[in-house]
């Protein structure tokens, strides 16, 4: 290795374990821990549009159902997520951005509204699935103040109650931010 390489190399190392920190080293220290799985449920279709080797998929609306780890802290919640898709066919990459609005259980009238947005890809030779993503959604009527923030990462689908209808799962690991006193 050349002289100056060991430096950079460190910090590279240093710089990708505090980005796979920041969900707990970001929360603020009355942030309360929240996880669960996620599966996903195609409601609408996108509309599909072919440019090349890109294919854009525009408004699809998923129908989400959260299950939480620990519903005393945070409970199940229902989530509509109107997502924007694209898809690179030369690189296997998919990057999506969506919209959300998640029903907790028990808020009728009430829920967490933001934006999220990640990419995955399946590995050509293994068939690994590899996936990312972040959401922040803020709270509305008996939830305003709240803000709930997760990185979300690849989750087995075998345990949605509907597995068969399912065509994602994802694991949600994150914090919840009450509102000030």
């Amino acid at each position: 290795m050349k002289r100056g390489t060991m430096p950079l190399v460190l910090l590279m190392l240093m710089v990708a374990l505090l980005v796979a920190a920041v969900p707990t080293f970001g929360a603020p220290p009355h942030a309360v821990p929240i996880s669960g799985l996620e599966c996903v449920y195609l409601d609408t279709p996108g509309q599909m549009e072919i440019t090349g080797q890109m294919i854009h998929v525009i408004g699809q609306v998923n129908r989400n159902d959260f299950y939480s780890d620990d519903p005393t802290v945070f409970p199940n919640a229902t989530t509509t997520a109107v997502l924007d898709i694209v898809v690179n066919m030369k690189s296997g990459m998919v990057f999506w951005r969506a919209t959300a609005v998640s029903k907790p259980d028990g808020y009728p009238d009430s829920a967490f509204k933001g934006t999220g947005g990640g990419w995955f890809r399946t590995d050509p030779v293994t068939g690994e699935v590899y996936s990312k993503g972040l959401v922040v959604l803020h709270g509305t009527g008996a939830l305003e103040g709240q803000t709930l923030k997760a990185e979300l990462a690849r989750g087995d689908i075998a345990q949605c109650p509907e597995a068969p209808n399912s065509f994602d799962a994802t694991v949600w690991n994150g914090f919840l931010v009450p509102p000030a006193p």
